[in-house]
């Protein structure tokens, strides 16, 4: 049994959260001294831990992962959930849900209305059980300074800098809930656990605009389940890092992360009692953003619609698998969606 089949099991489940004190202290002695508070998930509960059963139900069940071995656990945060990739120290998946009321919250719950909202005081750091599962592996962990200064040489522009792209954004937690939940989730998105290298060019201004979108259409379509993380897929037709496998030069703690080379992004939600859905995959690029007058609404978003069955090969992630093998939600591109 490999080591994540075997921390999937109802032993392996209890044997970690038996350890986690004792590997966490070992943690500090790293000098890793602030840590994210979250709960272990298993194949039955890998949601946010205040999802409704009606959000949970628009995911249409719990993602499969079926790609190469990789060493993985379920991390659960109150409005957001991740499938961590202990080797590549990034999540392959986030999951989290934008309520029909969270556009509106977004337009108030700003620093300006309130210094609650202000993000200076909200440091990114790792997670606890990523910390002591990595020890149990005897892998290292990202921190904060693993992207600090991480640029590999074929990366040396200014919009190409790496970032902690968030994938659970920091706007779409921060509207969550009441206040309080808005608060805590905002904190909760800055936990590297829902972090990928991801340039600045490419963080903003288009994957923006798209975690924008999704709160538009959490309007329309009274909530929307979201998807995002990162494709490690090398196109040789395309400028780095979508050209080659590219990886961090390990900041300033010499500890490297691999660079996506396109990130999706996948949107649920139910129309007349039927599941409808819609796929971005976007090439890790600086250039994309489509500034003419007649891409004002979608700003080439829409380029990068494709069937969520291209993303699930190249990820090796069924995100839907109460649909079935062959549902037209995902073998189809929905060029039909509305921005």
């Amino acid at each position: 049994m490999c080591f994540r089949e075997f921390w999937a099991t109802d032993i392996g489940i209890k044997l970690h959260r038996f350890l986690a004190p004792f590997l966490f202290l070992a943690g500090l002695a790293y000098g890793q001294l602030n840590t994210f508070s979250s709960l272990l998930g298993d194949n039955e509960h890998w949601e946010g831990t205040r999802w409704s059963l009606a959000e949970r139900a628009v995911f249409a069940g719990r993602p499969e992962y079926s790609g190469p071995p990789a060493k993985t656990l379920i991390v659960r945060y109150t409005h957001f959930s991740v499938l961590y990739d202990l080797e590549r120290r990034q999540p392959l998946w986030v999951a989290h849900f934008d309520e029909k009321e969270s556009e509106a919250r977004s337009r108030v719950r700003t620093k300006a209305y309130n210094r609650r909202w202000d993000r200076a005081g909200d440091d990114f750091r790792p997670d606890g059980h990523v910390i002591a599962a990595s020890i149990e592996a005897k892998l290292k962990w990202a921190t904060d300074a693993s992207f600090n200064n991480a640029n590999p040489p074929e990366l040396p522009g200014e919009r190409e800098k790496i970032t902690r792209g968030h994938m659970a954004s920091n706007m779409e937690m921060k509207c969550q809930g009441s206040e309080d939940e808005g608060d805590l989730a905002q904190g909760e998105s800055f936990s590297l656990a829902n972090v990928c290298p991801q340039m600045q060019g490419h963080n903003a201004p288009l994957w923006a605009k798209l975690e924008d979108q999704c709160l538009v259409w959490a309007t329309r379509l009274k909530g929307v389940a979201v998807y995002s993380g990162p494709v490690f897929a090398p196109d040789t037709s395309q400028p780095p890092p979508v050209q080659k496998a590219l990886q961090t030069d390990g900041g300033k703690n010499g500890v490297p992360i691999p660079i996506p080379t396109h990130f999706y992004k996948i949107i649920i939600a139910k129309k007349a009692g039927k599941t409808v859905a819609v796929g971005f995959l976007i090439p890790h690029r600086t250039d994309l953003f489509n500034k003419t007058p007649a891409r004002k609404k979608d700003r080439g978003l829409a380029d990068f619609i494709v069937p969520i069955r291209e993303i699930e090969e190249k990820t090796g992630i069924n995100f839907m698998p109460a649909l079935g093998p062959d549902s037209p939600v995902e073998v189809h591109a929905n060029h039909d969606w509305d921005f």
